[in-house]
């Protein structure tokens, strides 16, 4: 469960990088408004925290693997890793959604690349 998680944790942090310069840019016209103009100040944050916890994870994963290995338990470990692992779905699933929300402000249509080919095209 846990390596499933942590690539869960890494790909919401990742697929969303090329969306951060856009979602903390200054916002000069207001294209959509609503929910997606309360999902792009919320992203930049969303994304750090998924980040932040898939790597706390993955450190509790790998300390756990090497406990197991030397024959020493530690008082909490698995405790730790569930948690870390619930937390970091969640983050994941909100740094998804978010992003989907301002892929859709975007008028990308959710596409990673269709603003940007937008954006080429018309220069």
């Amino acid at each position: 469960m846990a390596s499933a998680t942590i690539l869960l944790g890494f790909y919401a942090a990742f697929c969303n990088l090329d969306l951060l310069e856009q979602a903390t840019a200054p916002r000069t016209e207001q294209s959509g408004g609503g929910l997606a103009g309360v999902a792009a100040p919320a992203f930049a944050p969303a994304v750090l925290v998924t980040f932040v916890l898939t790597l706390a994870l993955l450190l509790a994963h790998v300390r756990a693997l090497a406990g197991a290995n030397a024959g020493g338990g530690r008082a909490g470990g698995p405790f730790l890793g569930r948690l870390l692992a619930k937390a970091t779905v969640f983050a994941a699933v909100a740094a998804l959604l978010v992003g989907a929300l301002v892929r859709l402000d975007a008028g990308g249509g959710g596409h990673p690349g269709a603003a940007r080919t937008a954006s080429v095209g018309a220069t």
